[in-house]
């Protein structure tokens, strides 16, 4: 019974203003990681973290390498006609993955059609060829195919030329450069990694009014990925996966027969791709082949990154209790500081009290990426709390204790609140 007379009425509002508060961080922080847009500070940060985490201190978690067959068709080509816009008139030559050669592979596959596990032809078909009725009979007889269609700039799907089980190809990139994968967009076109996920786990992924479900587990749409494997896992001398280019596979196929391809894709993913041309993004770990972005968001499904669990829920609450404690008390983290000058000055308050917000959520964010893979947006929180203390402080201010309930008073809040703003930012 002492403990509850030591607290007063006024600390029992501050500790339920902190509680209240932090939820609404914790919804806010939902809203804003399911945004595809990341800024530059936070790119950088994303950057450092992974670079320390995954160069410096090795905490690379590369899944089995006999779980995936990565095979190339970057430099197996053949030149088809180039139609103009409406289809009508040749206006030259392009260049096409040589489609007789993915026939053959398929036929391969198909001799044994239980022996791979899954296939993700990450080829985009376009314009017509001569092998397209050998391929497309071939393509449709393969089992747990998936192959890609695109939406176009003005939301119209671009579907390709043949019939199979389909997924979105399409990612964003800022400054073009990529770093967050969106598994839905526009809340039901669900892209090849949700597709893969689905058909291999017997999982569902959907959205229901403002949130998003993985088998009824509150789940992130926006997911920055862990880039479990990269191209440098596929070539040189830190080759790690089995990777082939398309004509040597072929070679082999014609040299030991087709048992010794199956045998090599057995219970495997395979992957096929470009994964040494053009299909290749800027990444804050380098160069990155499409196929293997595809992969990789598969790859942080598996491993449930996607997830919102109890646990970061339950760190993430503490972590906004805190700065909801420095926000809404008297108690300002930022005066404990030896840098008494330079916060005693009007800017100079404004920068420590903001930059210690970046700092403590940045912090933060590292951590939970360490354990959950899971940046926070710190950009945003870090506004939104300046700009709170702002309106506290001029909540508190003598000139508004005459109320809201006017108009004209409403009025001459909204004057004080900007005049406040621009005064901190002059």
């Amino acid at each position: 019974m002492k403990c509850f007379k030591i607290i007063n009425k006024k600390q029992l509002l501050l500790v339920f203003a902190c509680i209240a508060h932090s939820i609404l961080l914790i919804f806010l922080t939902i809203f804003w990681l399911n945004i595809e847009t990341t800024y530059g500070d936070e790119a950088a940060l994303i950057k450092w973290t992974s670079a320390i985490k995954k160069l410096l201190l090795d905490l690379d978690d590369k899944p089995n390498r006999k779980e995936f067959l990565f095979i190339n068709v970057s430099w197996d080509k053949q030149l088809v006609e180039k139609l103009d816009k409406d289809g009508l008139f040749p206006i030259g030559n392009q260049a096409i993955t040589d489609r007789t050669k993915l026939a053959r592979l398929f036929q391969i596959l198909n001799k044994k059609p239980d022996n791979h596990k899954f296939v993700l032809c990450d080829i985009f078909f376009e314009g017509s060829s001569p092998a397209d009725s050998l391929l497309k009979s071939q393509i449709e007889q393969v089992r747990n195919l998936i192959i890609p269609y695109h939406k176009t700039s003005d939301g119209k799907l671009d579907l390709p030329l043949f019939s199979s089980q389909l997924g979105l190809a399409d990612y964003n990139t800022i400054q073009e450069s990529f770093l967050k994968f969106s598994l839905i967009h526009s809340d039901t076109l669900k892209t090849i990694p949700i597709v893969m996920y689905e058909k291999l786990h017997h999982a569902t992924f959907l959205k229901q009014k403002y949130f998003y479900y993985m088998n009824n587990k509150l789940s992130l749409n926006s997911i920055i990925l862990d880039f479990r494997i990269r191209n440098y896992h596929l070539t040189g001398e830190n080759a790690y996966y089995d990777y082939w280019h398309l004509g040597d596979l072929l070679k082999l196929a014609e040299s030991s027969g087709d048992p010794t391809i199956l045998d090599l894709m057995k219970d495997r993913i395979l992957v096929i791709g470009d994964f040494e041309d053009r299909d290749l993004h800027s990444t804050v770990l380098g160069k990155m082949a499409g196929p293997l972005i595809i992969i990789n968001a598969y790859l942080a499904l598996v491993n449930k990154e996607n997830i919102i669990s109890m646990t970061f829920l339950t760190l993430l609450f503490s972590a906004y209790f805190v700065i909801s404690v420095n926000a809404f008390s008297s108690l300002k983290l930022a005066e404990i500081s030896i840098i008494r000058k330079l916060y005693h000055t009007r800017i100079g308050k404004t920068l420590i009290e903001f930059m210690s917000y970046l700092i403590f959520l940045g912090v933060i964010s590292t951590l939970f990426y360490f354990a959950f893979n899971i940046h926070i947006n710190i950009l945003f929180i870090a506004l939104y709390m300046k700009f709170l203390e702002i309106l506290i402080n001029l909540l508190k201010d003598k000139k508004l204790k005459t109320g809201f309930g006017l108009w004209r008073d409403f009025m001459k809040f909204v004057r004080l609140f900007w005049h406040k703003v621009f005064s901190y930012i002059k």
